[in-house]
């Protein structure tokens, strides 16, 4: 097993029918994590997502600053917490599978996070919250509750609506008296407190189902959180869902197994509502490795096979050929070439330095877990014997703490070593990746469209219609009020000279090498890299589709076709070689119009 394979660890579970077959069922969980601002938290939490099977995680008390999306081993996570503070915060988990499915998302707070999905017959909100405490002011209360109606309302009417509550500290008992719709007759409370009242009083005024007490089971299997000790425990996490889709839940049950050292339990849906792959939207492909270009080997093996193709091509003639299907030959060849012997880049997982030390100390932190919580209840144990589960349990938890965080600085001291060596040789690419990697600063952080008035946008259209509207703005500027007028020049009396004949393919291969390096590729995905290394015969057939452009008068509508880079390329190939060649620069721009 290689290291990528054992850090994280890869969870093996028996192949389900996929998350859009109607016979399916959707795995629906929440959790109260108490941080995900720890070292090594994150990894944990995605391996508890997969040993149970969840196709959605609704997350409280994340503690992550701001708000924003990432995909980590291939789980999409989103996030909404407080601006500057490590305080609250809730967010989901998302499968591959319902990733495809998410329509939209909001950030509204630090305690309240809203996803949209697209199921089979229906469309699907999701609200994940994290409610103020029983302590806690009636102002604080009654603003989180403003704020999560304010969310409902401005909610499509049609949608299913799930709220996820995370955490809602309300304590809800088996009393449901002129209520029976809105609780079941399986609250484990002994009486319903402040909070439980708010909440039913909620869902209630908004035809919601709080489907926790609808299902009669086991006390252990109810209850969602336990106090120091371990030996009182409460239900105050809750699943709630539109009165009209209620039968849709067929499960509502905590998963004592699950660890992540909080005092909240997993609790878990089973919905039988089957979410709908949308029609799936341009995907930008992965780059090519051209990092393996730089090993002699490789390199070698790639301008053979571009030559074998581009060998192939000239045995069936060139003569006849206009300059699409010359640059459709072109573009098949080298891309071909590049998928044989380069291969494309694969994505990088994060939490891959955690060690398999520290995974052998998760797996005793769950064994002892589950002794803990079997002594706890156990009316024969001793004091003593709850005493030293508790401590075991401490001191495991205390280990991994260390051991990811040991692990973690290993991690950054390998990479500032890479750094330096980096910064050595001058190479301020790779450095400046390392940099990235450790600081995590990134360009986009996922963050939805918003209207001009700060609103988020939740369908495709909406956004659609805000770029539109952006870019209009942007581009038709007022025309300037002094205008040009070219009559006015004196011209003058030299004559430039200025070379109108073929390219040759000398000039092809001097601008080929001048190209930068490092560059992001067309449309195309031929890469600066990849010219550089095609060979003579890749140089040939590049200098022939130029020609073609310079010398045809053919004007089909090649750049409805064509990459803005593709002719950024082919201008540029001449614009560097001479700065007298702009009448070659204009002929080839005049090829590349569209016509009317």
């Amino acid at each position: 097993m290689t290291a990528v394979e054992k850090s994280p660890r890869v969870v093996h579970c028996p192949m389900r029918r996929p998350i859009f077959d109607p016979k399916e069922t959707t795995r629906y969980g929440i959790w109260n994590v108490r941080t995900l601002y720890q070292t090594g938290k994150l990894a944990q939490l995605l391996y508890e997502f997969d040993l149970y099977r969840m196709d959605i995680l609704g997350i409280s008390e994340m503690r992550w600053a701001g708000s924003g999306k990432m995909v980590s081993d291939g789980k999409m996570v989103l996030y909404s917490g407080h601006a500057q503070d490590h305080a609250r915060g809730v967010g989901f988990i998302l499968s591959r599978r319902a990733t495809t499915s998410l329509l939209a998302w909001k950030p509204i707070s630090d305690r309240l996070i809203l996803a949209r999905f697209q199921a089979r017959h229906v469309k699907v909100t999701i609200l994940q919250v994290y409610a103020p405490t029983e302590e806690a002011d009636d102002t604080d209360k009654d603003g989180f509750y403003a704020m999560l109606q304010d969310a409902i309302d401005n909610s499509p009417r049609h949608d299913l609506l799930i709220v996820l509550g995370g955490d809602f500290n309300a304590q809800i008992s088996s009393n449901r008296d002129g209520l029976e719709s809105t609780i079941g007759p399986f609250g484990i409370a002994a009486m319903t407190n402040e909070n439980g009242g708010r909440l039913i009083s909620f869902c209630a005024a908004n035809r919601l189902t709080i489907k926790n007490t609808f299902f009669g089971h086991k006390r252990i299997h109810k209850a969602t959180w336990k106090a120091p000790g371990g030996r009182y425990t409460s239900e105050i996490d809750y699943i709630c869902i539109s009165s009209r889709w209620a039968s849709t839940i067929s499960d509502v049950r905590v998963w004592r197994g699950a660890d992540i050292d909080s005092d909240h339990y997993l609790l878990i849906a089973k919905c039988k509502l089957h979410l709908k792959r949308l029609k799936p939207r341009l995907q930008w492909p992965s780059p090519f490795n051209v990092q393996r270009l730089k090993d002699a080997n490789t390199a070698a093996e790639f301008q053979i096979e571009s030559r074998n193709r581009f060998q192939l091509l000239a045995a069936e003639g060139n003569n006849n050929k206009n300059p699409d299907t010359l640059r459709d030959e072109l573009k098949e060849a080298v891309v071909d070439a590049a998928e044989s012997k380069i291969g494309r880049r694969r994505g990088s997982f994060k939490e891959r330095w955690i060690s398999d030390r520290s995974w052998e100390l998760i797996d005793q932190r769950r064994l002892a877990k589950s002794v803990r919580d079997q002594v706890a209840f156990d009316p024969h144990a001793s004091a003593d014997q709850r005493e030293r589960a508790m401590a075991t349990y401490q001191d495991l938890a205390r280990q991994v703490k260390r051991s990811c965080r040991r692990d973690k600085r290993k991690w950054i001291e390998a990479k500032g070593i890479e750094a330096q060596e980096a910064a050595d040789r001058n190479n301020t690419r790779t450095l400046y990746r390392i940099v990235r990697d450790l600081t995590g600063a990134r360009g986009g952080r996922g963050v939805p469209i918003r209207d001009k008035n700060r609103h988020v946008l939740l369908t495709a259209a909406e956004q659609d219609q805000r770029w539109v509207k952006h870019f209009r703005d942007t581009l038709n500027q007022p025309e300037p009020s002094q205008r040009f007028e070219a009559e006015d020049l004196t011209p003058s009396m030299d004559l430039l000279p200025v070379d109108i004949g073929q390219i040759s393919i000398t000039e092809v291969k001097t601008a080929i090498q001048l190209l930068k390096s490092g560059k992001a590729a067309g449309l195309d995905e031929i890469l600066a890299e990849m010219l550089k290394h095609g060979g003579p015969h890749l140089e040939a057939a590049l200098t022939r589709l130029l020609n073609a452009c310079w010398s045809t008068s053919h004007k089909e509508t090649l750049l409805s076709e064509l990459d803005i880079a593709e002719m950024q390329l082919a201008l540029g190939l001449l614009a560097i070689l001479n700065q007298n060649m702009w009448e070659r620069y204009l002929l080839i721009l005049e090829h590349f119009s569209v016509t009317s």
